[in-house]
């Protein structure tokens, strides 16, 4: 009788403690649950999506391929290099995938952003258009039919060289054209049979107001626009007048090209095409002179190279290059036109857009029977103005050349090898540290560049080098001096001393490096242009000593 009592006792206590429970509210709604609790969100913001656990309540749609997206190392992820035959090895997979949010509406919202933590790696081509942030607001289901717009992001940081995978937190301001309307956010990633990246983020959110200025972003005084092209196009797009022809990341550089094999019968053709790459506006209000410098090669042309490979200006564009009104800056195009060579040309905007916002464009023109190849390094708006470039040969050809002030067929005299010893494309620049021009030094974020003085007979004994160094751009430079022995033409072990890194676009750094040699015979001495961060490097006033005598200056 009393284990019966216990045992009623016990089922009425346990009745009472789980009809408490119910009366106790939960710490929080987890937002990944997929079902939980609504959520309710801070002020002023629309959506905020951990996925840390799952992908909530994001979709993955695949438009063309079997891609997924999936939750792994706490985050959504994508790639299409796996292995996906289980025979053990990795291989890449086509595919167009797209990550797709619920429905955010922003009835009565004046501004808002979307914010991204993400990490991208392994792209090889470009960030923003293969690793794409879309907006839509006519999005019904079918991921094919939907109207999208690409919001394009800054990409500093991303898609480094390393094991590691570094997450950033990018943010990007919708378009006014869709407040006030439905939308949903679609995170594109964009795949082919021979390459991928892997794309994982932990967090997407949207918000009211505007995207809050990225730290590292600041421009030099005096430098109005600074685009480098070696990973992505950047804050330039890409848009067709006629033709389907795109700009596109390869190289290292933005390119575009109408012979290709556009059919895939393995043979190249000839498409015609007028392709713009246009810069974000340009606020020359403050401006009393402005110039364009780029760092370009242009090959393959048979026509007029300033008329199909153009520097365009407007102060009128508004998103469509056919109704605006452009203005041909023309440039010295010595040098150009028949070789992949790279050479940095400048040009000064008119007087009559000084004072604007203004657009800055590069328009590519071909035809169904020719096609000049277009590769840009790098696009610069600076104030001030520059003089007619040299046309042809400049300096004094006797000289050494240390100070890069004597060039031939656009490259430094005396700087070049027969052997390997030096593997950079060099061009001309006239941001110099002395004189009127420096050797702009071209970076990889693959591998290592070195650019060399030509062989020389040195005797044993120590020797010192000198040189000042200098960021092209925002990215950074590493510079490490060297040398190398070079036997019946070949290169031998490279002997390096120590890196200078973090040089900066703001200020030339002078480096000093001793070293001995132990024997007599012929040598190189270079620098490298480290592949981290892999960004092009300015050279000028190198010099090397052997005690007091001064062998190159």
């Amino acid at each position: 009788m009393k284990k019966i009592l216990f045992s009623v006792l016990a089922l009425a206590m346990a009745a009472f403690s789980f009809t408490s429970c119910e009366d106790v509210p939960a710490p929080y709604d987890d937002p990944n649950a997929g079902g939980g609790g609504e959520v309710v969100l801070p002020e002023g913001v629309l959506l905020d999506q951990s996925f840390t656990n799952s992908l909530g309540n994001f979709t993955s749609i695949s438009a063309s391929g079997s891609l997924k997206w999936y939750n792994d190392y706490s985050s959504a992820m994508v790639t299409g290099y796996q292995d996906f035959n289980g025979d053990g090895q990795k291989e890449n997979q086509a595919g167009v995938t797209y990550l797709v949010s619920p429905e955010i509406d922003l009835a009565g919202v004046e501004n808002a952003y979307i914010t991204i933590n993400h990490s991208i790696k392994y792209e090889r081509s470009d960030i923003n258009t293969n690793n794409t942030i879309l907006i839509s607001k006519d999005f019904s289901g079918d991921v094919n039919t939907a109207t999208w717009e690409a919001l394009t992001y800054n990409t500093d940081g991303l898609n480094a060289n390393g094991s590691t995978f570094d997450f950033y937190e990018k943010s990007v301001n919708i378009p006014t054209s869709y407040m006030g309307s439905k939308i949903v956010i679609a995170l594109r990633h964009t795949c082919t049979e021979s390459q991928s990246s892997t794309w994982e983020v932990k967090s997407l959110k949207v918000q009211k107001g505007q995207a809050p200025e990225e730290g590292g972003s600041e421009l030099p005084a005096g430098t109005y626009l600074e685009q480098d092209f070696s990973s992505t196009l950047g804050t330039f797009t890409s848009q067709a007048a006629s033709g389907s022809l795109k700009w596109y990341n390869d190289y290292s550089s933005a390119m575009v090209t109408g012979f290709q094999d556009f059919n895939g019968d393995g043979t190249k053709e000839n498409q015609a095409g007028v392709t713009y790459l246009v810069s974000p506006e340009i606020d020359l209000t403050s401006a009393t002179d402005a110039y364009i410098t780029i760092n370009h090669a242009i090959n393959y042309e048979h026509g007029d190279i300033n008329a199909n490979n153009s520097i365009v200006i407007s102060k009128d564009y508004n998103g469509d290059v056919k109704t605006a009104t452009w203005k041909m800056l023309e440039y010295d195009t010595n040098g150009l036109g028949s070789s992949f060579t790279f050479m940095e040309k400048s040009v000064n905007i008119p007087a009559e857009f000084i004072g604007s916002k203004v657009v800055v464009a590069l328009r590519h023109t071909c035809n169904d029977s020719q096609s000049s190849t277009w590769e840009v390094k790098k696009l610069s708006v600076k104030a001030g103005s520059v003089d007619e470039q040299p046309s042809g040969d400049t300096g004094d050809l006797t000289a050494a050349n240390g100070n890069f002030e004597t060039w031939v067929s656009g490259l430094p005299n005396n700087w070049s090898t027969t052997s390997t010893a030096g593997n950079a494309t060099l061009s001309m620049s006239t941001d110099a540290h002395s004189g009127s021009y420096s050797v702009n030094v071209g970076g990889d974020s693959k591998y290592n560049k070195r650019i060399s003085y030509k062989e020389m007979e040195l005797k044993a004994g120590e020797y010192t080098m000198t040189f000042y160094a200098k960021a092209a751009t925002a990215t950074g430079a590493s510079v490490r001096p060297g040398y190398v022995p070079v036997t019946d033409g070949k290169v031998g072990n490279y002997f390096y001393g120590d890196y200078t890194n973090d040089i900066t676009n703001s200020e030339w750094v002078k480096v000093t490096h001793t070293f001995t040699i132990d024997a007599d015979g012929t040598y190189c001495v270079l620098i490298m242009n480290s592949k981290n961060p892999g960004g092009d490097v300015l050279i000028d006033d190198f010099t090397l000593s052997m005690g007091e005598t001064v062998i190159i200056k």
